[in-house]
């Protein structure tokens, strides 16, 4: 870890001899212009991404807020999915923002989508068993393992420190193992019908 600027001093002094480069001018970086106190209010309807699943666009509303951040709460969702972001964040959008770009927006969870059910393309209540854990590799799941939303990756989230702050959140509760489905279901809401999880590997199964 360097510590002092003379440690990058000697450091850039070794690569000019080994390389012949030369660092980048500090003037070429641009700090992010400070944005003043937003005009959000608690309680205002957006769309937002889900930071777990960026492929998705769901309704929200403001929750929580200071002086140049909002947290998002998923209309229909556990308030352990809610998070905080900057107020001029690109992944935060007025009502209306998907009817205009043709982005598909995903509608607030019923009571009946928390409630797992057995044979669901995902364990976890309210996935339909889009995306991964692993990021945009792997298209689908079905076990709580590869569940961006499973209690598994939530806590195992949680536990990572605020690199900003340096607060580190108290660890949750301990979760089950999870289990493999033994009869997944097709993958209801996509294009691919496929009893076996989206990845690389069985993408060049099916094409040998």
């Amino acid at each position: 870890i360097l510590k002092s600027e003379a440690e990058w001093q000697e450091i850039l002094k070794k690569v000019k001899e080994e390389e012949e480069e030369s660092s980048v001018p500090t003037d070429l970086f641009k700090d992010k212009p400070v944005i003043g106190v937003h005009s959000f209010s608690e309680g205002m309807k957006l769309e937002a991404v889900d930071r777990r699943n960026p492929i998705l666009i769901r309704v929200a509303t403001i929750v929580d807020k200071d002086n140049h951040r909002i947290k998002i709460h998923f209309d229909g969702w556990d308030h352990n999915y809610d998070f905080w972001v900057d107020a001029d964040s690109p992944d935060v959008h007025p009502v209306g923002w998907c009817a205009k770009t043709g982005h598909a927006l995903q509608v607030p969870l019923g009571a009946a989508d928390r409630v797992g059910t057995v044979g669901q393309v995902c364990p976890t209540p309210g996935c339909h068993g889009i995306g991964h854990v692993r990021g945009p590799r792997y298209g689908t799941h079905y076990t709580l393992v590869g569940c961006p939303y499973s209690d598994v990756n939530l806590n195992r989230e949680n536990l990572l420190q605020n690199r900003l702050s340096g607060e580190r959140p108290s660890p949750g509760n301990s979760t089950q193992k999870a289990k493999r489905l033994e009869t997944p279901a097709p993958f209801l809401l996509g294009a691919r019908e496929s009893s076996q999880e989206d990845s690389p590997q069985s993408r060049s199964a099916q094409g040998s």
